[in-house]
C-alpha cells in the first residue's frame, strides 16, 4: 500500500465511490427492467450513460486543468449524490434515464480528476504504487457488475 497520509483519504473515498457507482448501476438496471420488462429499455439506459461521456469527455479535461481539482471533485460528487437521492422516488423510465445520464456526466469529471490529483499527493517513488492501487481498486469493485462465468 502507498504510505502517504494525503493519498489514503483519496483512495478510501475512491473505494466507497466506486462501490456506490456499482450499486447505482445495478439498481438502475433492475429499476428500468422492472418498470418496462424489456431488455430494449435497458439498452436505452446504457445509451443514456454513453452519450454524456461522448459529449462531455473533451470538455472535462479543460475544466479539470483550469479549475481547482478539489472543487471539481466536490462538485461532481455533490451532483452525483443529488442524483442518487432523486432515485428514492422514481418517476418513471424517463427519470431513470435522466439520472443515469447525470451520473455519467458527473463521472466524466470525477474519475479523471482523481487520476490528476494523485501526482500532487504522492512522491515520485510512490506514484507507480498509487496508480496501481487506484486502478486495482476500481477494477475490483467494478468486477461485481458482471455475473460470474463459473457454472
Amino acid at each position: 500500500m502507498v504510505r502517504s497520509r494525503s493519498y489514503f483519504p483519496l483512495w478510501l473515498g475512491q473505494l466507497f465511490s466506486a462501490f456506490g457507482d456499482t450499486l447505482h448501476y445495478i439498481a438502475l438496471v433492475v429499476l428500468v427492467f422492472e418498470l418496462t420488462g424489456r431488455g430494449l429499455a435497458v439498452a436505452g439506459l446504457v445509451a443514456a450513460e454513453v452519450v454524456p461521456v461522448l459529449l462531455l469527455g473533451p470538455v472535462a479535461g479543460v475544466v479539470i486543468d483550469r479549475f481547482s481539482r478539489k472543487r471539481v471533485l466536490i462538485g461532481a460528487d455533490l451532483l452525483r449524490a443529488a442524483l442518487v437521492l432523486a432515485l428514492l422516488s422514481p418517476q418513471g423510465i424517463w427519470h431513470a434515464y435522466v439520472v443515469a445520464a447525470g451520473l455519467a456526466a458527473g463521472n466524466t469529471f470525477f474519475n479523471p480528476t482523481v487520476q490528476a490529483v494523485i501526482p500532487a499527493l504522492t512522491s515520485e517513488e510512490q506514484r507507480l504504487a498509487a496508480n496501481s492501487v487506484a486502478w486495482s481498486t476500481g477494477r475490483l469493485v467494478r468486477s461485481w457488475r458482471r455475473p460470474s462465468r463459473a457454472a
